[in-house]
């Protein structure tokens, strides 16, 4: 998918994971960095649910902020 290119500055430790981990998947700088903000921001995301229904409700139980959790996390591994 053509995208805009951007400039990064990032640790020399970092790069060379980064290109560390894009050789041993098969996959390119970029597809690995893309896929890494995807998640993160998955993942925000997901606690910015979490936060926001515990503010709604108020009294999440254990067991419910453990359920949500769960689902965001699969969520998260599923790409959604």
């Amino acid at each position: 998918m053509a995208g805009n290119a951007i400039t990064v500055t990032v640790d020399d430790a970092l790069l060379a994971e980064l290109r560390e981990l894009a050789a041993s998947t098969g996959r390119n700088e970029t597809e690995v960095v893309e896929d890494a903000v995807r998640r993160h921001l998955a993942s925000r995301r997901g606690l910015q649910t979490v936060l926001a229904r515990l503010q709604e409700s108020g009294d999440l139980d254990d067991a419910e902020a453990l359920a949500d959790a769960y689902d965001e996390l699969h969520a998260l591994r599923r790409g959604a």
